[in-house]
């Protein structure tokens, strides 16, 4: 049941799209993001912006090219999205989805 105090926790009306992860939502995601592995070049992209736009995909079901600009390149979240043995990403969808609540995790 909504109460007032359940629409403030799910007031998603400051963010750039409402798919975007809350604060809360990304604390308790990013403790499950492995670390870049060593030996290699540093991780460039912001995986919070990743999820941002796999969430986006994923919530308004729009097709690969009309992701937004402002969101990383389409390559680069459909590379992490298709690495699901080693992905960040979708190491972190399944507690994602848990702690979205049941208006949200049905995506």
């Amino acid at each position: 049941m909504w109460t007032d105090e359940t629409r403030l926790r799910h007031d998603r009306s400051g963010l750039r799209y409402t798919h975007d992860l809350t604060n809360e939502e990304w604390a308790e995601v990013e403790p499950l993001i492995p670390p870049a592995k060593p030996g290699g070049n540093k991780r460039t992209v912001n995986i919070r912006e990743v999820l941002n736009g796999l969430m986006y995909l994923l919530g308004s079901g729009c097709q690969w090219r009309d992701i937004p600009e402002d969101l990383p390149p389409r390559s680069t979240i459909h590379v992490l999205r298709d690495n699901q043995g080693e992905n960040p990403c979708c190491l972190a969808l399944p507690r994602l989805r848990c702690s979205l609540g049941p208006t949200r995790c049905l995506i």
